[in-house]
């Protein structure tokens, strides 16, 4: 499983001159944040813990104070359309990109290949899951009265487009994540609290493409990454708990989804307005 300590709060240090240093607790339901320069030996900015909308808004109050070059990311993912929004403000800001020890779902699609270069840090689990861009093109074939659900869903894709090309990369790479996860089925459902999204299930917990995958599609990182797939289990088993089902590699040319209700299939994974990136 993930660090137990990914919801804690953490502390912001801002360290002025040698012998000053002054503290400040930021205070993130779901989202730590920190800031010190200890790492690398260079000051740089440290977000951890789940993606949300309040946590977002946080990480960019960090970043209008932060001076320094580089952004720490650790993250399981979280709200997809929230993930955006830090990917263009990492862009915006010119920063570079360190992933430690896992950056799952949305933060890979969105925030991992968004500065001006990206490291992984040795044993650390960057994988792809089901995404907006990914899973839209089955969306439009599904009924057209679930408008709300469809709307967001649409949003956040050409959202999420317009972010990948803006950093010139290949979106080809997030469809390929939604193939690779062996879709079984999708469907809409009510939220908890009202409205509505949707909701899926997948033979696969996420996808670790090859660094030549990544390569290919201008994805271009330094640093770690799996070589084969017990690489890649062994990382799902330490950050994700064990019997999650991981795959890594190529897409093959055959594979092909077609949409089907959920019903009587077993436990689903929701995406929509909620959570678009399931973990």
């Amino acid at each position: 499983m993930p660090d137990k300590s990914i919801n804690r709060n953490c502390y912001l240090y801002s360290h002025f001159l040698i012998t000053i240093t002054i503290v400040f607790l930021v205070f993130i339901p779901n989202l730590c944040v920190a800031s010190t320069n200890d790492y690398f030996g260079n000051k740089f900015a440290y977000f951890r813990g789940s993606i949300t909308n309040n946590g977002v808004d946080q990480m960019i109050s960090v970043l209008e104070m932060y001076r320094g070059s580089t952004v720490v990311v650790t993250s399981p993912g979280g709200d997809e359309g929230a993930a955006i929004r830090p990917g263009q403000e990492i862009h915006r800001r010119n920063l570079k990109v360190v992933v430690r020890d896992y950056c799952l779902g949305a933060c890979a699609a969105y925030v991992m290949g968004s500065g001006t270069s990206t490291v992984v840090a040795p044993a650390t689990l960057v994988a792809f899951m089901p995404n907006a861009v990914g899973v839209w093109p089955h969306i439009e074939q599904m009924s057209s009265e679930h408008r709300t659900p469809v709307e967001h869903m649409r949003r956040t894709r050409q959202e999420g487009l317009d972010l990948l090309s803006e950093l010139d990369l290949d979106p080809q790479l997030l469809l390929d994540a939604t193939e690779m996860s062996a879709l079984l089925c999708l469907e809409f459902v009510s939220l908890p609290g009202g409205g509505e999204g949707f909701q899926y299930l997948s033979a696969a917990s996420a996808w670790v493409p090859s660094r030549a995958h990544m390569e290919k599609l201008g994805w271009h990182i330094s640093g770690y990454w799996p070589e084969n797939s017990v690489e890649v289990g062994l990382l799902m088993a330490r950050y994700m708990g064990p019997g999650r089902l991981g795959r890594f590699g190529e897409v093959p040319t055959d594979y092909q989804f077609k949409p089907r209700p959920c019903r009587d299939i077993g436990r689903m994974r929701r995406i929509g307005p909620g959570d678009t990136s399931p973990r």
